[in-house]
């Protein structure tokens, strides 16, 4: 998804953070499986979150893994989770453009792990093609690309939803929506569990276990919908020295993405734009969730107003919680790129390698101002715990790519996205298309990117969207707001400063 990093409150009512999605896409995806429930009946119909409603659920965690040719990450991913968060639940699905298929490493943890390994007809509607078809493309000028993307996002909705049912009949409790580039950990800062060691196993799952809800020390975390604030890692290199520091005899360090990759963090910089507003540069990225399904309903998974987005997948879950500061939860997720061989692998991204390429590149410029060592004790508990001959087979290919079928190209074989004749420059005004929904408002470009793409700044509300294409951009045409915002005639300022 489109990257729009956004102020503690903006003026785009309708359009911020997934709405025009939940509102055409997700909704009626919903309805059309639970249409036993009445919206009136289920409107605000939460019960006490304060009582289990399965006080015997089992204790050990449980996940929900969208997948697409990930298997390199994968292995590293189960081993982490298995060890510090009693991970003994998955339910996985791949994405349909996968050229692989993580079976044969799941086949590893026989006896250790369950998995359920899901096709698109355990969670999609038969009819799922034709209603997005008539329900999703009437934004004017949609693109192949934007279409895909869409696609891709209703379909990890439906899938996170009927995960969330079928582990809520299973009696399960803690559940992880993660991507498999996401790890969590406690968040040490905040948490007074500093005595708790990541090599020591179950030491993430402890503390969720004790968790109390409504939460005393979380004035946010009133429900069972837990944030996990998402520290973003940049691919910036460590040396040798740092990235082998406790690292088990005849492991290759560089292999894993929770040993090699220790920067993250960003200066808090300012745009001054050329309306004379002074904006904020941030990377923060949105947050994660667990979700305790043991306080739950199969009813409150049911409601048609759910969205199954991975950031906010239950109407409960607070919408102020998805930019949840790390000061404020109890838990942190590290989210890591990879090297840049590793971020192009897949064969196929909804949002096409262009972005990806530009994405890459904007982070790994903003990115990586601190270290942190906080979860890199892990692999010594998982080997110490599991026998070195164990663990090296659990472990076998970590990191290591997959040759995929029919792959061809190279990361620096990307396509330009857009005309370089009509390329934009820093302080350029424009009127953007946001994250190509078919609305238009003034901006101005903040950053010049590669591939023909762009950071460019909102004047309504000084939110960034990151890596937009020029495709995406215009320099004149009828705007869907702002045309007066302060008194500011956008057309002029347009005329006397863009080059």
């Amino acid at each position: 998804m489109v990257e729009r990093v956004p102020r503690s409150t903006t003026v785009l009512p309708t359009l911020l953070f997934g709405i025009f999605i939940t509102a055409t896409l997700q909704v009626w995806l919903h309805s059309s499986l639970i249409q036993q429930y009445s919206i009136d009946t289920l409107a605000n119909n939460y019960h006490d979150f304060t009582t289990a409603t399965s006080p015997t659920a089992a204790e050990d965690v449980s996940a929900c893994l969208y997948v697409m040719d990930d298997n390199h990450s994968l292995i590293e991913w189960l081993a982490y989770h298995y060890h510090v968060v009693t991970l003994r639940h998955v339910i996985i699905t791949s994405d349909p453009d996968s050229k692989t298929r993580p079976t044969k490493i799941l086949n590893r943890w026989q006896n250790r792990i369950t998995f359920e390994e899901w096709g698109d007809n355990q969670f999609l509607p038969s009819n799922f093609e034709s209603i997005v078809e008539e329900k999703r493309w009437t934004v004017a000028n949609i693109t192949k690309q934007e279409k895909s993307l869409q696609h891709y996002i209703g379909r990890q909705a439906a899938f996170h939803l009927e995960c969330l049912r079928s582990f809520k009949r299973e009696n399960r409790s803690w559940v992880l929506l993660l991507d498999i580039d996401e790890y969590i950990t406690v968040n040490t800062k905040v948490t007074n569990n500093e005595e708790i060691a990541i090599e020591q196993p179950n030491s993430v799952s402890k503390v969720l276990q004790q968790m109390v809800i409504p939460n005393p020390e979380y004035e946010e975390l009133t429900t069972p919908c837990i944030p996990l604030h998402r520290k973003q890692f940049s691919a910036r290199e460590s040396s040798v020295d740092k990235v082998n520091h406790l690292v088990p005899p005849d492991f290759d360090a560089l292999h894993f993405q929770t040993l090699r990759w220790r920067k993250y963090g960003y200066n808090h910089e300012v745009y001054a734009t050329k309306w004379g507003v002074s904006c904020p540069i941030r990377r923060s990225i949105p947050n994660k969730v667990a979700i305790d399904l043991s306080r739950l309903r199969l009813i409150d998974i049911d409601r048609p107003d759910n969205s199954g987005n991975p950031h906010r997948p239950l109407a409960f879950c607070s919408r102020k919680n998805i930019y949840l500061d790390e000061q404020r939860t109890p838990f942190v997720v590290h989210h890591y790129m990879g090297t840049e061989e590793q971020w192009f692998h897949r064969s196929s991204d909804k949002r096409g390698t262009g972005f990806r390429k530009a994405r890459y590149e904007d982070f790994n410029s903003k990115v990586g101002v601190a270290e942190t060592d906080a979860i890199r004790p892990w692999l010594k508990g998982f080997v110490d715990t599991m026998g070195k001959e164990l663990a090296s087979r659990l472990l076998s290919g970590v990191g290591s790519l997959e040759v995929l079928p029919g792959k061809v190209g190279s990361p620096i074989d990307v396509p330009i996205a857009f005309q370089q004749d009509d390329a934009y420059q820093v302080g350029d005004i424009v009127q953007a298309n946001y994250k190509g929904d078919g609305y238009w408002f003034w901006a101005e470009i903040s950053a010049v990117l590669s591939g023909g793409f762009y950071n460019v700044i909102y004047a309504s509300d000084c939110s960034e969207e990151i890596a937009t294409y020029g495709g995406r951009l215009r320099r004149e045409g009828m705007v869907d707001a702002d045309e007066d915002i302060g008194g500011i005639d956008f057309k002029l300022l347009q005329k006397s400063g863009n080059s």
